[in-house]
């Protein structure tokens, strides 16, 4: 079958863990959900195109940055020390104010008010990210759009935060193919759980499990966006050994599609 593969950079990156909060944790390398919608985007998908990605990379370092944090709590206008700032809403506009009498006392009754309170956090910011991406759309007609849509994006290409531009270093269609392949990995990546399944438990390769979102759909009723069941993948380091059959692109990288 045939994928994009993608070389890119990004100078600095989070991909958020979900359970992460005071902290805001970052996965060491982007979920497939995030190369997936990445992928939507630069190509102006409005709906789901099924996919199948693998994620493979390393970074430089890991700093923790300072970031401005805000909490929204319902609004008391009997007791102010609740928030340090309003939100004023009337339908159309909104307006942010530091919390006073002056201002509660002037709201209109058919405006709608909500408290924040404003902090700092930390936010744990990945340096110097090079990755390899593979893109396989299930339907392989798809595959020139894909490569024109990330070569020649309808907008610029971000990865995670919207702030964290993405470098696209190469591009190329290859071919992947299954082959009894043995690699010392030069890269950290994702080993889906499907794949492990095809070494003895003493043999497989060693690292951290996480359990990664691929697809969502969104609610009808209420507009949530609700996630199909995550995908257990293994994150193995640089170095580590693989020895079996596996899905091998023309370039000679392993491809673990998922």
């Amino acid at each position: 079958m045939k994928a994009v593969k993608i070389k890119a950079y990004a100078s600095s990156a989070n991909f958020r863990k979900p359970s992460s909060f005071q902290i805001k944790e970052s996965f060491p390398l982007p979920p497939y959900s995030t190369v997936i919608g990445m992928v939507h985007t630069a190509c102006g998908y409005r709906q789901y195109v099924p996919m199948r990605v693998a994620v493979q990379g390393s970074y430089e370092s890991v700093v923790n940055d300072l970031y401005t944090r805000y909490e929204f709590l319902a609004f008391d206008k009997n007791d102010l020390s609740r928030h340090n700032l309003v939100i004023e809403d009337n339908g159309q506009t909104f307006g942010l104010y530091s919390v006073n009498k002056t201002i509660v006392s002037k709201g209109k009754k058919d405006w709608k008010k909500y408290g924040v309170n404003r902090g700092t956090g930390y936010v744990e910011t990945l340096i110097g990210l090079k990755l390899i991406l593979h893109i396989c759309p299930d339907e392989q007609a798809r595959i020139d759009e894909i490569y024109n849509g990330i070569k020649y994006p309808q907008t610029f290409l971000a990865l995670g935060r919207h702030e964290d531009l993405l470098c696209i270093e190469d591009i190329a269609i290859v071919e992947i193919t299954e082959q009894d392949h043995d690699v010392i990995l030069e890269h950290d990546l994702y080993i889906p759980e499907l794949y492990l399944d095809r070494w003895d438990y003493d043999l497989r390769p060693k690292g951290t499990f996480f359990k990664l979102n691929k697809v969502f759909a969104i609610d009808s009723k209420t507009g949530v966006r609700r996630w199909d069941k995550p995908i257990r993948a293994c994150y193995a380091a640089q170095g580590s050994s693989l020895e079996n059959l596996l899905p091998v692109d023309s370039e000679g990288d392993v491809a673990l599609i998922i």
